[in-house]
């Protein structure tokens, strides 16, 4: 079983990671040394991402597709990562957006929550 990305999703990976990390170390030491570990943790977590997965390309054509699905659900983002899963044909889309939950099968993706993509992995042994 091979485990996708969408490529536009590493900037935000970054960001959370470099976020969690700086709030976490905040007093710990200067602004300045804070801000080096989070960095530096958040590129450990984005290598970490693509050493046990692959990142899925986008292109224009991933923009129009998120754009026809406009009116069935508004958010972008979460249009780009179907565009991604119909681009690598992807079997599910695991993710904890409620939103993205409910609006994948209109786009003809089947999105499943973390907790049941864990089931359908145990039964397949």
């Amino acid at each position: 079983m091979d485990l996708l990305y969408p490529v536009h999703t590493v900037p935000d990976v970054f960001y959370l990671a470099f976020i969690d990390v700086k709030r976490l170390l905040r007093g710990q030491g200067s602004d300045e040394l804070v801000a080096q570990a989070a960095r530096t943790t958040a590129w450990e977590y984005v290598n970490s991402m693509r050493e046990i997965a692959t990142a899925v390309a986008a292109d224009n054509s991933d923009v129009w597709l998120a754009s026809k699905w406009e009116s069935l659900h508004g958010d972008i983002e979460d249009n780009l990562v179907l565009a991604a899963a119909k681009r690598a044909q992807a079997d599910y889309v695991v993710t904890s957006d409620r939103q993205l939950l409910s609006h994948a099968a209109l786009a003809g993706v089947a999105a499943v929550s973390p907790e049941d993509m864990r089931a359908v992995l145990q039964k397949l042994g």
